[in-house]
């Protein structure tokens, strides 16, 4: 299903921790529905619910933080750093007065809904079976709780076009386990209704 999704880029904060709080007070990252990941040149977070803010505040190059309601950006660019906000509702509406005192720019996409399978499955290490690759080879902690490992991990997430319908960016909104056959096919545009959305609603969507 076609929608709308707003990618906005924010001033730069001076605790990430912080706007992180600011947007959970908006509803936008409830508590234990938020996930997040994050890497360095010296090492891999790999996605795994929000239980300790703390965990954001390390040296990271890249950081993600998301929920089903938007994904938080925030990374080297160059010599310096971006923040950026990744949502499918009404920024506005939905961040109230935060929106006026983090946004630095808006701009409008048309979202497709779709999903990744990340990488691991079931493997024997040290007398235990846990999620693994050989092909690394190591361990995959996820942090996803009461993990099933005869299941899949799937990431839903959301693909971000432009009035032309080039692919810009895809955003994180939530991991869950599926048993392997019982994923639906992947949802491919649909040119026309893509084409209606970009002459209409895309061209006064941005505020």
């Amino acid at each position: 299903m076609t929608a709308q999704g707003w990618w906005l880029t924010l001033h730069i904060p001076k605790r990430i921790v912080d706007l992180v709080m600011d947007l959970q007070k908006a509803a936008i990252f409830p508590k234990d529905q938020t996930w997040w990941f994050a890497w360095n040149t010296l090492n891999i977070a790999l996605p795994s619910l929000l239980q300790n803010a703390t965990d954001l505040e390390r040296e990271w190059d890249a950081l993600r933080v998301f929920s089903s309601r938007a994904e938080l950006r925030f990374g080297r660019r160059g010599q310096g750093w971006g923040c950026w906000l990744l949502l499918e509702e009404q920024p506005r509406e939905v961040m109230r007065d935060l929106y006026s005192r983090v946004r630095e720019a808006v701009e409008v996409h048309i979202v497709e809904a779709d999903h990744h399978v990340l990488a691991g499955q079931k493997l024997r290490f040290a007398h235990e079976e846990k999620r693994g690759e050989i092909v690394y080879p190591r361990l995959l902690e996820y942090g996803v709780p009461d993990d099933n490992l005869s299941q899949a991990l799937v990431v839903r997430v959301k693909a971000y076009y432009d009035s032309a319908y080039r692919l810009m960016t895809m955003r994180y909104a939530e991991i869950e386990g599926r048993t392997p056959g019982t994923l639906e096919p992947r949802q491919y545009p649909n040119p026309i209704e893509a084409i209606a959305l970009a002459r209409g609603d895309l061209q006064g969507g941005a505020q």
